[in-house]
């Protein structure tokens, strides 16, 4: 039977920085003549700081093709720390470390933070010293084939033929089984999971029922149907012979 590999299951945590302008309202001077009010809208400078910020982060990876066992864009297996402040900048990086599957073992993680669509967690060995795995990568992310976050069930067994995976709504629910499809070759270096809307359940309760929990599906299954099944996670495994 099929299990999918517990270093695939790694959670994204997003982060959202605000702004909060109020401190400089309250260090105005009392005694300022009211025509020199503070003024909410960006001045010219400022909007095009913001644009050009923006266009440089579109334009600094301009390289997002998955190669599974190989690369993702310019990360291979021997990136170092180093290499991703250069690549990126440190301002980009964050590094944590995070429980693994079930609980079992800590992970030493970096987040490259590129904006919802391009960003990525590197997974490191115990001693960061070399990238296991790249994972919940921003839907920009794709392979030759055209697979990324967001390609529908359909598309997917278009690429790959008829294939098996695990049940839904459950720990290790909606993996894929690459064994036997046309894409065999990129077994245990590309995991892909897929997932139904929230709304699928109550939508079509039946149909649902019928594809979770811990077992093994044929993507020809025609409970699938309706369900609006996606791909909603990929994680690129190095090879063994990469070191």
């Amino acid at each position: 039977m099929f299990y999918p590999g517990k270093a695939a299951v790694v959670l994204l945590l997003s982060l959202v920085i605000g702004c909060d302008n109020s401190d400089s309202v309250s260090r105005l001077s009392s005694n300022q003549s009211p025509s020199k009010e503070l003024s909410s809208s960006p001045t010219p400078a400022e909007t095009a700081s913001t644009i050009s910020s923006t266009e440089d982060e579109k334009s600094l990876l301009k390289d997002t093709l998955i190669i599974p066992g190989e690369r993702v864009g310019p990360v291979t297996q021997k990136t170092t720390r180093e290499d991703l402040v250069k690549i990126f900048g440190e301002s980009r990086l964050s590094d944590e470390t995070i429980s693994g599957p079930e609980g079992m073992g800590k992970i030493p993680i970096t987040k490259v933070n590129l904006g919802k669509e391009r960003s990525f967690i590197i997974n490191w060995d115990n001693n960061r010293g070399k990238i296991v795995s790249v994972s919940n990568l921003g839907s920009d992310w794709k392979t030759p084939e055209g697979i990324n976050i967001g390609t529908s069930f359909e598309k997917l067994q278009e690429i790959l033929g008829e294939f098996k995976l695990t049940g839904l709504a459950w720990d290790y629910g909606g993996y894929v089984n690459l064994e036997n499809t046309k894409l065999s070759e990129y077994r245990g270096k590309l995991s892909i999971r897929v997932d139904a809307p929230e709304n699928a359940i109550s939508k079509f309760p039946k149909q649902f029922q019928k594809v979770t929990g811990d077992q093994i599906l044929s993507s020809s299954n025609p409970n699938w149907k309706n369900l609006d099944v996606r791909v909603s996670q990929i994680t690129v495994q190095f090879d063994e012979g990469n070191k």
